[in-house]
């Protein structure tokens, strides 16, 4: 077998898939990325976790290395196993599908790459999100990631697919606020520019918060923007948050939204 030199998109993915794994390896040599947030004495306690892959792990200062399997052709076959292979844990859940009136919310696949590419390589959108567009890699990169976290976690990034045209219009999320599960979860959403100003981020927003009180049990929703993102504070608001003030996310000082579990019950009445 060669080797194969993985990104740290993609090999936090396959990390992400081994820990999904129930048997504990019985040896695992591994020298955590620079990457990787937290101690070395954290990743190797993590990784003690991991499933025995018959692989050897080399982790050099720019990528991991691995021998004998070709790693993003076995991410995407452990994407599509069923539950109940007993490859899997019980307790991983399903990739949830929501729907509204005019769109269809999938999580993020391989067949969306054309169409989360237009989306974030539009600088208009990218504006107030990372500053600069995304490049196709990019793109492969986060679809990847994304679709790890649906793995272990039952909840992450949708695409927006309008009914009407089936085509793939933005993206919304609920996942941990700075991506740590320690922190309260976080909406998020992008839409493409041409579909502003039409209603459909709050018609995601509302089915997305939906998921993540009655679905998920979440006490606490968040969502952060530019301060001069008008358009996302707006939609925030109407769906009931109220602002909470600046603090530091994703390297920016941001405006930071919130709402409780009670207040989305009492808003959702009215």
């Amino acid at each position: 077998m060669g080797y194969a030199i993985l990104s740290a998109a993609q090999f936090e993915a396959f990390i992400a898939i081994e820990l999904a794994i129930e048997k504990v390896p019985t040896y695992m040599m591994f020298n955590p990325p620079q990457c990787w947030m937290g101690s070395n004495e954290a990743k190797l306690d993590w990784c003690s976790r991991v499933e025995k892959m018959e692989i050897d792990m080399l982790c050099p200062q720019h990528g991991v290395i691995y021998q004998g399997i070709d790693v993003l052709r076995f991410i995407n076959w452990f994407a599509e196993l069923p539950v109940g292979t007993g490859i899997k844990k019980t307790n991983l859940f399903s990739m949830t599908i929501l729907t509204t009136q005019r769109l269809r919310l999938e999580p993020f696949n391989d067949t969306h790459l054309e169409g989360l590419f237009i989306l974030n390589s539009d600088p208009q959108v990218m504006r107030y999100i990372t500053g600069k567009p995304d490049t196709r890699e990019d793109t492969v990169a986060g679809i990847t990631r994304i679709k790890a976290r649906w793995i272990t976690l039952g909840y992450s990034w949708w695409s927006f697919i309008e009914l009407e045209s089936n085509e793939i219009i933005g993206a919304g999320c609920i996942q941990h606020l700075g991506r740590d599960p320690a922190n309260s979860l976080e909406i998020g959403w992008r839409l493409r520019s041409d579909k502003w100003q039409q209603g459909f981020a709050s018609e995601a927003a509302q089915k997305m918060a939906t998921f993540a009180f009655d679905t998920l049990g979440a006490d606490l929703l968040c969502a952060v923007c530019d301060q001069e993102n008008a358009a996302s504070a707006h939609v925030m608001k109407k769906l009931g948050m109220h602002y909470r003030g600046i603090e530091r996310w994703y390297e920016v000082d941001d405006a930071v939204y919130e709402i409780t579990r009670k207040e989305w019950w009492a808003h959702s009445v009215i």
